[in-house]
This record gives structure tokens, C-alpha cells and sequence, in this order.
């Protein structure tokens, strides 16, 4: 079994039928944030890992190219430090950091999804701070992407303020020629198949490891319409296969007796955009 878990408490859950039944599990995209489950899950016999991708790294990435484009004054539109994905705010901040700038404010990504919620952080935003130039989005979905970029259009300039976010989102790339965004960060999806194969190879009878495997999907930051245009064709396209059946074949012990785990972060290290437009197929 390979799953997501949306909360921790799902993860001990699967963990306990899967110990049960003698039934291995791996887990994609999440990391668990509540410490005993974590150790708990870490601690049975049937769990193979996870894979999620460097969201901190990625949000590192993002500021700075910000601040080489000389925005050094941010607003933060921050997630819950509860949820898994919370590690885009500490991201944000290692960034700031490193780069001699500052977050000046802040506001959190609300549960439902409210857009007003939105609107009114932005807004804010722009009414307090006049020389944030700058603003760190840790998620585009459920419509914060239209709130934020409406309510930026309808009071300022991308010459006074530029966005950074996680995912692409529809209009991006006219966003990105009108200079709003200076990057986004996406491309998580070969998660998944990278614990397919942990599982596959564990089931099989030729596991990476003696024991369970953390790994991290390195994320394509995307920086111009053009690399919006390239990713939609290479990555988000079912059109392609990021990885060809070959690669794929070497990372099962079925078909390579010799696959190790340094080929997996091999392979994740050396994902770019770049690297799948000259090898998928």
C-alpha cells in the first residue's frame, strides 16, 4: 500500500492493519509532523518509507531570486504549523535569512479555503507596508493564486511588488510576462513513482535498505513563460514519461540485480527541467 496521509493520525492507522496483515506500506508526498507517530510508523516491520518533496529547499531557491532581483521585503502568506506543508515557512524564512532580507508581515492560509481571507491579507499587505516588495505564497490552490494576483492587479504594479509560489497556476505564464512572478516551484509528481519502486523492490524480495528509506524529491523552480510552457509540454503532460521504461526497469532488482539506493537519489538529485526535456520520452 502506498498512500498520502492528509493527517498523522491516518498514518498509525495504516501502519497498525498493515503490521496486522503482514502487508507493506510506503508513504508519498507528506512526512508525519507528530513525533510518536512518527516513531511509531518508523518502528514496524512492514514499512518501507517515504518520499516528499524539498519544499524548504525549494522556498530557499525561490528567495533568491528575489533578492537578485532586489526585493528584500516580504509578506508571508503562511500555512498552519500544524499541517506537513508547513515546511514552506520555514523555507521562506532559512531564505530570508541567507539573503539579508526580512518578512515584515504575515497572514494564515485559511482551512476552508475562504478567498476573503486572501484579499484582505493582501490588502493589508499593501495598506501597512509600502516598501514590501515582495510576497511569499507557500500555496497557489483552492483559489488563493486568483485572490492574491486579483487584488495585487487592482492596487499596485509588478514594478513595486513580485510574487514567489508553490505550483503552477491557470494564467501563470502571462503573469510571469507581465513581471508579477519572478518563480514558482512545482514538479513533485515523480514522488509517487520513486515509491512505487521502494515498494516494488521491497516486495520482491530486493529491498534498497535493512531498514525504512526517507527520500526527497528535488523541485523544478520555474523562472520565466517560457519554463511554464516547457513544463506543461515535459511534466505535466501524460503525453511524456519523465522517466523512460529503461530507467525505470534499472531502479527494480528484478531487472538489476545491482540497483542500490544511491541510484534513486542519483536520479532525484539531477531532476531539472533541463534534464527531463533531453531525456523523457
Amino acid at each position: 500500500i502506498m498512500f498520502m496521509p492528509i493527517e498523522d493520525a491516518s498514518a498509525q492507522r495504516v501502519g497498525q492493519y498493515c503490521e496486522e496483515n503482514g502487508v507493506y506500506f510506503a508513504i508519498c508526498f507528506r512526512d508525519i509532523l507528530d513525533q510518536d507517530i512518527k516513531a511509531y510508523v518508523e518502528s514496524c516491520e512492514y514499512y518501507v518509507g517515504s518520499c516528499w518533496e524539498d519544499d524548504a529547499g525549494a522556498a530557499e531557491e525561490m528567495v533568491a531570486v528575489l533578492a537578485e532581483n532586489g526585493r528584500t521585503v516580504y509578506g508571508l502568506e503562511k500555512l498552519n504549523p500544524s499541517i506537513a506543508l508547513a515546511v514552506r515557512n520555514d523555507g521562506y524564512a532559512a531564505g530570508t535569512e541567507a539573503n539579508n532580507a526580512q518578512i515584515v508581515a504575515e497572514y494564515e492560509v485559511p482551512n476552508d479555503g475562504n478567498s476573503q481571507t486572501h484579499i484582505n491579507g493582501i490588502t493589508n499587505f499593501l495598506n501597512l507596508y509600502p516598501d514590501m516588495d515582495a510576497i511569499l505564497m507557500t500555496t497557489a490552490s483552492q483559489g488563493a493564486a486568483e485572490a492574491i494576483m486579483n487584488t495585487l492587479k487592482q492596487n499596485t504594479t509588478p514594478d513595486k511588488i513580485q510574487v514567489v509560489t508553490f505550483d503552477l497556476y491557470e494564467g501563470i505564464a502571462e503573469d510571469f510576462e507581465a513581471g508579477w512572478v519572478a518563480a514558482a516551484a512545482a514538479g513533485n509528481s515523480p514522488d509517487a513513482l520513486f515509491v512505487f519502486l521502494m515498494l516494488a523492490n521491497s516486495v520482491e524480495g530486493t529491498p534498497l535498505s535493512d531498514t525504512f528509506i526517507n527520500l526527497s524529491q528535488k523541485e523544478i523552480i520555474v523562472t520565466s513563460a517560457e519554463e511554464c510552457a516547457d513544463f506543461e509540454k515535459y511534466i505535466d503532460n501524460p503525453d511524456f514519461q519523465i522517466y523512460s521504461d529503461e530507467i525505470i526497469r534499472s531502479l527494480n532488482g528484478k531487472y538489476n540485480s545491482e540497483v542500490s539506493l544511491q541510484d534513486f537519489t542519483d536520479l532525484m538529485e539531477a531532476f531539472s527541467l533541463d534534464w527531463v526535456k533531453e531525456n523523457s520520452v
